[in-house]
């Protein structure tokens, strides 16, 4: 198991729409804010941070998977994500210059894992109880 370098709490408000704190050793971080249709369907989020810039997740039009994409408030593009089947819980991440890959935790916890394709696993999140991020590189 890889040595932990930071843990990050999460605190969820909400639920249809839900508001969520995310907070570090240092103190509040930024608030993640999900979006859904008249359907249910999550059409996309804003991460507000204390520092720095805004953040857009929008989902794209016109895909029955779900593919989101991750834009700065000046437009520019981030990264972007794509689940390949309805079944499936792999999800493929982009950011122009290393893919990664989120897959379920293994076992029967709730959460992800974050993994690089060289390195292995770079961050988990955890959710539950304790919902927490932690991060290894």
């Amino acid at each position: 198991m890889p040595v932990t370098n930071a843990t990050y709490q999460i605190h969820t408000k909400g639920y249809w729409s839900p508001v969520i704190h995310i907070s570090g050793p240092e103190g509040d971080l930024g608030v993640l804010k999900v979006s859904r249709n008249r359907f249910g369907i999550v059409i996309g989020a804003s991460y507000t941070p204390l520092k720095g810039e805004r953040m857009e997740i929008k989902r794209d039009p016109g895909i029955l998977r779900s593919q989101f994409s991750l834009w700065s408030e000046g437009r520019e593009w981030l990264g972007a994500s794509l689940r390949w089947s309805f079944i499936g819980r792999e999800i493929d991440l982009s950011t122009g210059t290393r893919p990664m890959r989120l897959l379920p935790l293994p076992g029967f916890g709730s959460g992800w894992a974050l993994h690089a394709p060289k390195t292995g696993q770079m961050a988990q999140v955890h959710l539950g109880r304790e919902p927490r991020v932690e991060v290894y590189r």
